[in-house]
C-alpha cells in the first residue's frame, strides 16, 4: 500500500500546487473607482449665443472641456430651426462634427462644418449648435444650445 501512495504522491502534490496557484491575487488588486462624473463644457467664446454669420464663411468653435480624469470626445451638431415660414430656400442640412479629446482639460479652437452655402434658408429662425462631450468611462454632457444666425 506505500507503494501505490508514493505514486500518487508526486500527483497529489502537484495537483495541490496548480490549484492553489488558479486563485488569482484578487485580494492583492485595489479595484478603480467607477467614474460617475460627467464632463464639464465651459461657455465657448465663440460662438455666443445668436451670433450672426455670413454665407459662404465659417463656423468657428473655441471652447474649453474638462474631466476629473479622461475626456475622449466631442461632437458638435448643426441643426436648423426653419419652421413653416413660407421660405422656398432649403436649410443648410444638419452637420455633425465629432472632435477627439485627450487629458483632463482640453481646448477646441477650429472652424466646424466647412463653409455656409450660399444658396440656404437664412430667415430669422436661424439654427441651432448643439455640442455633447464624452469621458473615457461614457459619462456625457450636453451644452446649452447655441442659436446661430445666417446673413
Amino acid at each position: 500500500m506505500k507503494r501505490n501512495l508514493l505514486k500518487f504522491l508526486p500527483f497529489l502534490i502537484g495537483t495541490a500546487l496548480i490549484l492553489s496557484s488558479c486563485g488569482g491575487d484578487s485580494d492583492n488588486e485595489e479595484e478603480k473607482p467607477v467614474d460617475e462624473t460627467k464632463p464639464v463644457i465651459e461657455t465657448p467664446a465663440v460662438p455666443t449665443a445668436d451670433e450672426v454669420f455670413m454665407t459662404a464663411s465659417k463656423v468657428a468653435y473655441k471652447g474649453t472641456f474638462t474631466d476629473d480624469t479622461e475626456l475622449k470626445s466631442v461632437v458638435f451638431t448643426l441643426s436648423s430651426l426653419k419652421s413653416a415660414t413660407g421660405v422656398e430656400d432649403d436649410p443648410w442640412e444638419t452637420q455633425t462634427q465629432t472632435v477627439e479629446l485627450s487629458g483632463t482639460s482640453d481646448e477646441v479652437d477650429q472652424e466646424i462644418f466647412g463653409v455656409i452655402p450660399d444658396n440656404i434658408y437664412t430667415g430669422d429662425s436661424g439654427y441651432q449648435l448643439s455640442v455633447v462631450c464624452e469621458d473615457a468611462a461614457g459619462n456625457k454632457s450636453a451644452a446649452t444650445n447655441i442659436k446661430i444666425l445666417l446673413r
